[in-house]
């Protein structure tokens, strides 16, 4: 499992966020809902249950991060101040490195750099610049890496353009002193020369030499052109420090201005969302008034339908009953025909009858026939 390249890219970011945890809290929650992220997309790839089970361990941490920490809950807020955070960490790391330093904090705060940029995906897809400082912070995290390793590729910071055009001007400007004094010591001695009878006569003095006080006042004078140097210097300084918030304060803005943007554009998308939802909600209404309409429909027809079939079996009715007694009806030919053939029919049956054993069913018989010849006699 350790062998996989981007599972030890999510461990380095792992122990990122465990060291901002003891900074803030807030940074660490997002570096590591960033992890789960890089977790659960590895997870996907390579189906390892070692990674599930690492990345649901994760997610129990950051449930109870969210729920000690209700200001987690402001993702807008928080991206806001995790970028502010990434790029004064990122000039913070560059202005040390422009200043000469070489050091292992030093290489390690352009490693964290790395890692805190790479964060801020968790939010969006890093822009342009981002890439590029990203690129940066890997460059000079290896450049570090190998002057530590290797001393001898230490250079010495360059000097500025205005910091060398000051030492040629303090240069120029002692020459010009040191040629002046050159000449006065020199028109001092033919002085001397031209006077020397004089000077013979009278007694020496014990004092300072001659030769002492150009040499006095040439040093007086690098000196002061030293601190007219370390003056200058020093308002460079702060120049390229103001040039520098400045450059910070416009980076800024620029960042205020994206977010500003970035705002308009979700508000866009929500009102986009809301409208679409609305019209969404429209749409079913109308889809469910035209299916209550469709029922009504089906249900008017059932009901026509039921009409025409009780109005259908009613009709029916009486052509039935006309029918069976059109069917009852029978000529006086047919009438007798039907009496004989009852009489011959009873005859037979009454034939077939043992008349010892069955007088009395022979006596019913032949009431039944007397019946049925009255009902048909009465036709």
């Amino acid at each position: 499992m350790q062998q996989n390249p981007e599972f030890k890219q999510i461990q380095g970011l792992l122990q990122h966020s465990q060291q901002l945890s003891t900074f803030n809290i807030t940074f660490a929650y997002i570096t590591k809902a960033y992890v789960a992220q890089r977790l659960h997309a590895l997870y996907k790839k390579t189906q390892q249950q070692n990674y599930m089970q690492m990345l649901q361990q994760l997610i129990s941490e950051l449930e109870s991060l969210k729920t000690q920490n209700p200001q987690l809950q402001n993702k807008e807020e928080n991206k806001k101040h995790y970028t502010e955070f990434v790029y004064k960490f990122f000039y913070d790391a560059d202005t040390r490195e422009r200043d000469g330093e070489v050091s292992q904090e030093l290489m390690h705060m352009f490693g964290s750099v790395q890692k805190a940029i790479e964060v801020l995906q968790y939010f969006e897809p890093l822009n342009q610049d981002q890439l590029e400082k990203q690129k940066y912070a890997k460059f000079k995290m290896v450049d570090q890496h190998k002057k530590l390793k290797d001393p001898t590729l230490i250079q010495p910071k360059p000097k500025d353009s205005i910091e060398e055009e000051l030492e040629q001007i303090a240069q120029k400007q002692l020459q010009i002193s040191q040629h002046q004094q050159q000449n006065t010591t020199q028109q001092q001695l033919q002085q001397q020369q031209t006077e020397q009878p004089a000077i013979i006569q009278q007694p020496i003095k014990p004092g300072v030499p001659q030769n002492e006080t150009p040499q006095t006042s040439l040093q007086q004078q690098q000196s002061q052109y030293q601190q007219q140097l370390q003056q200058q210097q020093q308002q460079w300084q702060s120049q390229q420090k103001q040039q520098q918030s400045q450059y910070q304060q416009q980076q800024q803005q620029q960042q205020q201005l994206q977010q500003q943007q970035q705002q308009q554009q979700q508000q866009l998308q929500q009102q986009q969302q809301q409208q679409l939802l609305l019209q969404q909600q429209q749409y079913q209404q109308q889809q469910q008034q035209l299916q209550q309409q469709q029922q009504q429909l089906l249900q008017q027809q059932q009901q026509q339908q039921l009409i025409n079939q009780q109005q259908m079996s009613s009709q029916a009715q009486p052509q039935s009953q006309q029918g069976k007694t059109q069917a009852t009806k029978l000529s006086p030919m047919e009438q007798a025909q039907m009496r004989n053939q009852i009489k011959t029919i009873l005859q037979q049956a009454i034939s077939e009858v043992d008349f010892k054993k069955y007088q009395n069913a022979k006596d019913q018989l032949q009431k039944t026939l007397g019946m049925l010849q009255q009902l048909l006699d009465s036709q």
